[in-house]
């Protein structure tokens, strides 16, 4: 497997993530209605926006963008 198809597979599995992490936020919340969706929206919303920064602090290390011993927090 060449450099570019080894990066290339590892963007895949980084978009497929980002996919999955809206996935769990959507089904977490999708049977919730009032009371119960306000109370629950703004832990789902912080556990994406973990998740999502996560993600995208791996995206940046596939890039080059970030060191890899640099922490994220």
């Amino acid at each position: 497997m060449s450099a570019m198809t080894a990066g290339t597979d590892k963007l895949n599995e980084i978009d497929a993530d980002i996919r999955r992490a809206w996935q769990e936020y959507h089904e977490y919340l999708h049977d919730l209605t009032g009371q119960e969706y306000v109370d629950a929206e703004p832990e789902a919303w912080e556990l994406l926006q973990d998740e999502l920064h996560d993600i995208a602090h791996r995206r940046a290390i596939l890039s080059g963008a970030v060191p890899e011993s640099v922490p994220d927090r």
